[in-house]
């Protein structure tokens, strides 16, 4: 039987506040830049465009640790960060590096005049998930058995303030909690509390 503490593939999605008309096609070349600057964290190798695939992962920016997506979930835009690689940390901790990760990505986009729009982080919006179906299916005894770590990440993020958690309803979806409710404060603030 699968143990869920070996769980690694594990990610975080950072929301944008909704933009009509946003061209994900922007991030290609802000992408490449970032490879050639080392502009976040890990070993950047490459990019991908994935537009053309429905609900897809938009553009990704591969690193040998893990990768960052910029696509549009429903309605709204959003960066996310997985990591694809053991590092022997525990659970909590890996969600707290996607976290960091993910919202450094997310703030240098909001930064970036070659996305073609303002973009604007909602702290308010996050969503933490997991790419491994063995070892994290979609059931409740998984959401059980990850509460602490999505509690413990979130309570150094959010601090005192309150959120509510709504998981992923669909059995055959990914892993996946979303969380709203959080304060809505500075980017820079949010990395400090995950910042290791």
């Amino acid at each position: 039987m699968p143990n869920i503490q070996e769980l690694y593939r594990v990610g975080v999605r950072v929301y944008f506040k909704d933009l009509p008309g946003l061209d994900l096609a922007a991030a290609v070349p802000v992408f490449h830049r970032w490879i050639q600057n080392s502009s976040v964290p890990g070993l950047l190798i490459d990019v991908a465009d994935y537009r053309h695939v429905e609900h897809g992962p938009g553009v990704l920016l591969i690193a040998h640790e893990g990768n960052y997506g910029f696509s549009v979930s429903g309605a709204q835009p959003g960066l996310e960060y997985y990591q694809k690689r053991p590092g022997g940390l525990d659970i909590a901790s890996r969600w707290q590096i996607a976290c960091r990760n993910a919202l450094q990505g997310a703030r240098l986009l909001c930064e970036e005049a070659d996305i073609g729009t303002r973009l604007e982080v909602d702290s308010s919006h996050l969503r933490l998930f997991s790419r491994d179906r063995l070892l994290a299916p979609n059931t409740r005894s998984t959401g059980d058995a990850l509460r602490p770590a999505v509690e413990g990440v979130l309570g150094k993020l959010y601090a005192d303030s309150p959120y509510s958690l709504e998981p992923q309803q669909r059995h055959t979806d990914l892993f996946a909690v979303e969380v709203s409710g959080g304060p809505s404060v500075d980017t820079a603030v949010l990395i400090a509390s995950v910042a290791q």
